[in-house]
Parts: C-alpha cells; structure tokens; sequence
C-alpha cells in the first residue's frame, strides 16, 4: 500500500524539486501525507469488510474483553518496561522509547494483519474499538507511570510526561476514525 505514495512523492520530487506549495514549507510535512495516505489505503479494506451490526456480540464475551485489557495493558506495558530496563538502561532516550512503544500498539496493523490471516473481522474492529478508548483514557497516565514513576524506583532517568488526552483523542480519531468513517458507511455483502 504505500506504493501509491511514494509514487507521488517521487513524481513529486522528479518534477517540482523545489516547489514546497503542495509539501508544506517543512520536508518533514511531507513524511506526515505520506503516512497518512498509507495507513488510509492500509486499513479502508479491512475496515470496510466488518459487518458492524454484529459488534455487540463482541462487547458481550467478557471473557476475550478481559483477556485483550489483561494482555494489552498489564503484561505488554510491562514486559516491554522489563526488556528496556534490561537491554537499554545505559540508554535512556532508547529506553523511553521501547516503554512508549509497549504503551500504544499500532491499531492499523492489527487490523491489516487480521485480514491477512482471514482472522475475525468483527471482533478484530471491536477490540480495537475497546483497546483505543482505553489509549485515550488510560495512555497519559500509564506513560507518567511507566516513565516518571517506575524508573525513579529503580534509580534511572526519568522523563517528563506532557501527554494530554485530548491530544490522545485526536491522534486516535486521525488514525483510526478517518478510515473507519467511510469504511463503516460502505455497502459490504451480508454473511447471510
């Protein structure tokens, strides 16, 4: 998918080399279109495949809804806490990283993985639907927690955590409200 977009950038950057009009004055916006475009292109099929009526069963199986809270943020957020005090102590920056990244999971590759997979459809956009509203409610304080509190009690750096959930918010409706909105008003056959 993100063939698309680097043929438009490389047309782009072959013919108007220095015309930053459509760009932006900052290259870096650039990589931002572009990102966007791909994780667009990524998700919008899988997306529009779900048969959203049948998402309440989702919310009904607290079994697989406790599961996905219990592995997504307990056991994540702390594994990936243990390997970068393991592995990257000696470089905060790094380490830092590695806890973010064990925080907020790439919602877009879930869902292109499961529709690699032929995985289930609905209760793939129904966990992800749950595990966002988490990110949004629970992300900035679980940063705080994993990178101010928890490194303090083991005599590492720490970080300051200026993460509000409403930035949270917007970041959750760009990457995956956008391609859910039209994905959900497609017409997709019924299973029936």
């Amino acid at each position: 998918m993100d063939f698309p977009c680097h043929v438009h950038w490389g047309v782009q950057r072959l013919f108007f080399p220095g015309d930053q009009r459509f760009l932006g004055t900052i290259p870096g916006r650039y990589y931002k279109y572009s990102h966007r475009c791909r994780v667009d292109l990524m998700m919008y099929p899988p997306l529009a495949k779900v048969r959203y009526e049948e998402l309440g069963d989702v919310f009904k199986d607290i079994k697989i809804l406790s599961f996905s809270l219990v592995q997504n943020w307990i056991i994540g957020p702390l594994l990936m806490f243990l390997l970068a005090v393991v592995f990257l102590r000696n470089y905060p920056e790094y380490m830092a990283g590695l806890i973010l990244i064990g925080l907020a999971r790439c919602i877009a590759m879930v869902i292109v993985w499961n529709d690699l997979a032929k995985g289930d459809r609905e209760y793939c956009a129904g966990l992800v639907a749950f595990n966002s509203i988490f990110q949004v409610l629970f992300f900035s304080l679980y940063a705080w927690i994993f990178l101010t509190v928890f490194p303090s009690w083991l005599g590492l750096k720490t970080f300051k955590v200026d993460i509000t959930i409403i930035q949270i918010a917007k970041k959750r409706f760009i990457y995956l409200g956008i391609p859910f909105l039209p994905a959900s008003s497609a017409v997709t056959p019924s299973s029936g």
